[in-house]
């Protein structure tokens, strides 16, 4: 098997500009192919999400328990809460 390790500083800028413009002139690829492989570098990046403080289940719980569901603006933020949270946009940890 051939292993390729890249360190950082090895790929510059310039590098993947030129590849991302040989993809488009050589290959035609479209758009979202040009996307897809600038994404699949896997240039490391900073977990945004390494030092988030996430809501515990109760405070969740108590915000939820906080709506007026009685009305129809209650109901609509009640819904949405329960979106955010089920799709992991909001919510604990």
């Amino acid at each position: 098997h051939f292993v390729l390790s890249v360190r950082s500083g090895m790929v510059t800028y310039e590098m993947v500009n030129s590849y991302l413009d040989w993809l488009s002139a050589e290959k035609n690829t479209a758009p979202a192919m040009r996307n897809n492989r600038l994404a699949a570098i896997g240039l490391q990046k900073n977990d945004r999400f390494a030092k988030v403080d996430y809501m515990s289940e109760e405070v969740v719980k108590t915000l939820l328990a906080e709506l007026d569901t009685r009305t129809e603006n209650g109901v609509w933020k009640h819904f949405l809460m329960i979106f955010l949270y089920d799709t992991g946009t909001w919510g604990f940890g």
